[in-house]
């Protein structure tokens, strides 16, 4: 419990972000964490688990950042931050989308709401 307490503690940077999205480039990466795995001829089934764990060994192996080079998160805590990014991310991609740049939201404008009015 106090290592997992200790490498929680280490915060990622940008660098570390752009690690982890240039891993997920990988369609094959992508195939295993987000569950559209497509079947393989030879070879056992690498469970999701396992992925967060080769994302998390790719991470320690190529970050600049200290507490990481000194010890790897674990699976658990890779998977808790990849989702936590993942989902702050399509938040952010939605709210991006809904923009008009008028300071009006796509919903906004189609309810006839004009920019005196708000």
């Amino acid at each position: 419990m106090r290592e997992e307490a200790e490498t929680t503690k280490i915060h990622l940077t940008r660098k570390d972000y752009l690690i982890l999205v240039c891993w997920m480039e990988n369609p094959a990466n992508v195939a295993i964490i987000h569950d559209c795995e497509m079947k393989t001829a030879v070879g056992a089934k690498t469970t999701k688990p396992d992925a967060f764990k080769r994302l998390a060994e790719h991470l320690h192996k190529t970050t600049k950042t200290p507490g990481l080079k000194r010890k790897p998160l674990t699976a658990e805590s890779m998977k808790r931050r990849w989702n936590t990014y993942k989902s702050k991310f399509t938040r952010t991609l939605n709210a991006k989308r809904s923009e008009t740049g008028m300071g009006l939201t796509q919903k906004e404008l189609k309810a006839g709401i004009s920019i005196p009015a708000k």
